[in-house]
């Protein structure tokens, strides 16, 4: 075995250098050490002092350390299909900045949930609205309606489950109001003795004729009623509204006879008893103030006055609110005090009819007593005497 040939100094001499003296002194070619990437030379050899092998040493620990720092970042992501690696093993960079290509994870996207009560009412909520509300077996939801509509319509958006309190009684609000826009055009009739007209232009000649009228029409359209006449909506709303009796009650009224109600017979004018009778006027000694007999008066109706107008009834739904009551109680209370007062009219001029009469018999009383007293008297004549007995029998008799 060959002596090595001592090497110079590596102070004095350069990197290639000492691999030239390595191949002379052998005899042999010396292996070349792997290459070292330039900027891990510049950082780890920046004098050309350092031993070869150590540098490779120090590279491949420097190449794990970013390895592992690079699997440890979250912005690390996995190779796709369209995702090539630029760069090889041997050729990373010793910089820990991650791949331009690397893509940044999404955030999820957050589901919106749609509030109940916004948007277009279907046709099937309708139905199920109206039907909850106006159905024929909804009587006790009908009459709670006037009373609790809140309560009510918390329970149709429980049954309709895709609409909120606010949006049913909004919905049934503008629903009624369409519903009285079709029933005006309804109430219309006529067409100018032309029988031809298709249903569209007989409605438009409705329509200008309700607006004429003062009719509350709105947005109606023909569409719209012919929905509702077709899906049946304007027959649930005119059950509850007018063909309803607890809603509405239709008289028949000719324009011949009086509006005014039947009344008993009691209550129809000239029934008062004034019988003169009751004055006991055939013994003049018992006729004194405290001995009078005032008739027994019953009520007295007002006098009718027949109307010249025939008012034809509306539908109007029955309002039992707080507000309303108290109009009902003050309109009654009108009308009884209006009865009173004319039933009160007429029992004063009775009164004072009997009062004249009263006197008058008083004033009679009064003649006849002093009659009566001249009679008694022996000195007056026989002439006066047939005079005084003359009176006292007319008066007697006038009276009977």
């Amino acid at each position: 075995m060959e002596k090595d040939t001592p090497l110079k100094d590596n102070k004095t001499l350069s990197l290639p250098q000492q691999q030239q003296q390595q191949n002379d002194g052998a005899g042999q070619p010396a292996l070349s050490p792997p290459s070292i990437p330039a900027q891990l030379s510049n950082q780890l050899m920046p004098n050309q002092q350092t031993d070869p092998v150590q540098a490779l040493l120090d590279a491949a620990k420097t190449l794990e350390d970013q390895d592992e720092r690079l699997s440890k970042s979250p912005q690390r992501q996995p190779l796709t299909e369209t995702q090539q690696p630029t760069q090889t093993v041997g050729k990373r960079s010793a910089s820990p900045s991650p791949s331009p290509n690397a893509t940044k994870p999404k955030k999820p996207k957050k589901e919106i949930k749609k509030e109940p009560g916004k948007g277009h009412w279907s046709d099937t909520e309708a139905a199920m609205l109206f039907k909850f509300i106006l159905g024929p077996d909804r009587d006790s939801k009908w009459e709670t309606l006037q009373v609790h509509p809140k309560r009510v319509f918390k329970d149709a958006a429980a049954e309709v489950k895709t609409r909120d309190l606010a949006a049913c009684e909004s919905f049934y609000g503008r629903s009624v109001k369409l519903y009285r826009a079709i029933h005006a055009i309804h109430k219309i009739t006529g067409g100018g003795g032309d029988a031809d007209k298709d249903e569209k232009e007989g409605f438009k000649w409705k329509m200008a004729r309700a607006k004429d009228l003062g009719e509350e029409i709105g947005s109606l359209t023909f569409e719209k009623m012919k929905k509702w006449m077709d899906k049946g909506w304007y027959q649930l709303f005119a059950d509850r509204l007018n063909s309803n009796p607890k809603t509405e009650r239709m008289l028949n009224i000719s324009s011949a006879s009086d509006i005014s109600p039947l009344k008993p017979e009691a209550f129809r004018a000239g029934n008062v008893s004034c019988s003169e009778s009751m004055l006991d006027l055939t013994t003049m000694d018992d006729l004194d103030d405290n001995n009078i007999v005032l008739p027994k008066l019953e009520k007295v109706a007002a006098p009718k006055t027949p109307a010249n107008k025939v008012n034809t009834p509306t539908a109007k739904p029955a309002s039992t609110s707080r507000a309303s009551r108290a109009r009902d109680q003050f309109q009654e209370t009108t009308t009884s005090i209006t009865s009173y007062l004319n039933n009160k009219v007429g029992l004063d001029e009775k009164k004072h009819q009997l009062e004249e009469r009263r006197l008058k018999l008083l004033e009679e009383k009064e003649q006849v007593n002093c009659a009566r007293e001249l009679l008694t008297d022996p000195f007056i004549t026989d002439e006066m005497r047939t005079e005084l007995q003359s009176f006292i029998f007319s008066t007697i008799v006038k009276k009977n």
